[in-house]
């Protein structure tokens, strides 16, 4: 069974960009221009009793030459840009309606394991790759810290590009600075037409990566 459907991702150096998309078929770019900071400081630098939190600001962008960017007149432009308190929140509503009921509460107390990771068609370099999805394992370590969005957080993100083009709203934040993982060069790939056909007849035309996992 597959985890995560990796759509697309941003890096802020070009190896580990060239690394993902040669040998792994992400669909992975580079932005050096991408900003992710962690520090703790007081919510409120006023109130000398305010006790420290720890927040993340962050930046990232569109790039030029990304795919279904085609028909973006202003790009490249900003996908999200702002600053986040990451509060340290256990809520398993939250949690499991993210991951399911036995990965959501396995992986909140601390979690080894590997997913089956599917990337998009076209992109790995390999003969006829556009016909293809690769599936890959990623092994980790984690043990992650959960924050449940409030509403003072939608006030401090700016959402732009595609997460504003599907109204994006996160429902969960998790963060862990330790994580350590390892990401293993694809072992099979699924024929694209057969997860189409697949989907077709399952009734799922908009999710027919669901079919290859």
């Amino acid at each position: 069974m597959a985890s995560p459907y990796i759509y697309k991702e941003w890096q802020n150096k070009q190896l580990p960009a060239d690394y993902g998309r040669e040998l792994l078929g992400i669909d992975k770019y580079n932005d050096p221009a991408a900003k992710l900071l962690f520090q703790k400081r007081k919510y409120d630098e006023t109130d000398s009793l305010s006790e420290e939190a720890l927040f993340c600001n962050m930046e990232f962008h569109h790039v030029d030459g990304e795919a279904h960017r085609e028909n973006d007149e202003e790009s490249p432009t900003m996908l999200v840009s702002g600053c986040l308190e990451l509060r340290e929140q256990s809520n398993y509503s939250d949690l499991i309606g993210t991951y399911g009921m036995v990965r959501g509460l396995g992986i909140s107390n601390g979690y080894t394991g590997t997913w089956k990771t599917v990337t998009p068609p076209g992109i790995h370099a390999r003969e006829s790759s556009k016909n293809y999805n690769p599936v890959f394992d990623y092994t980790f370590e984690t043990v992650p810290v959960y924050t449940t969005p409030e509403e003072r957080d939608q006030y401090k993100l700016e959402f732009g590009g595609e997460l504003n083009d599907m109204n994006f709203k996160p429902s969960l934040y998790q963060h862990d600075p330790h994580q350590r993982s390892v990401m293993l060069p694809p072992w099979t790939f699924t024929n694209v037409q057969d997860c189409e056909s697949s989907s077709r007849a399952d009734g799922e035309g908009l999710y027919a990566s669901r079919s290859c996992c």
